[in-house]
């Protein structure tokens, strides 16, 4: 919590009223399809991300029409340190190959594959440069996503 939820939390309660006082300003966080849904044997990492989706929400409605957004993105795997610890962990309860681990992993993602980081760079550098206010952007893998339906324009990415 104090990581996933409280270190974003508390970056926003001391940037947001600088951006109010300008009029403008973006805010992004990134937290993880774990803040979505639950997974086995991560139950204090799926609350702190499911702290940090309510959160970004309530905080968007209070920001509405205001000029500064709060928007999130939520990736599943994605191909990064993180990831690679993980498939360690496995590896070393399994006995199972590493390449087998990751190829587990990218077939659990919507999408079929790992998320990039480049991926969750391109949706976070659209939500700076737009008005969306509140947006929600589930990233599934091979480059896919599942936008809030309130966004139409996000389904053509």
């Amino acid at each position: 919590l104090r990581t996933n939820f409280h270190g974003p939390r508390r970056l926003i309660e001391r940037f947001a009223p600088e951006m109010l006082e300008r009029g403008h300003g973006r805010i992004i966080n990134v937290a993880s399809s774990a803040g979505l849904r639950g997974y086995p044997y991560a139950a204090a990492y799926v609350a702190s991300k499911h702290a940090l989706v309510g959160y970004t929400r309530c905080a968007a409605a209070e920001l509405a029409g205001k000029d500064v957004t709060m928007n999130l993105v939520c990736p599943h795997y994605v191909d990064s340190p993180m990831t690679e610890q993980t498939v360690a962990r496995i590896v070393k309860k399994t006995g199972r190959p590493a390449a087998e681990v990751r190829d587990f992993l990218a077939k659990e993602n919507p999408g079929g594959s790992l998320v990039s980081c480049d991926e969750i760079a391109d949706v976070v550098a659209r939500l700076c440069g737009g008005d969306d206010n509140g947006m929600l952007v589930e990233l599934i893998g091979g480059r896919g996503l599942i936008p809030d339906a309130q966004a139409e324009q996000w389904r053509a990415l």
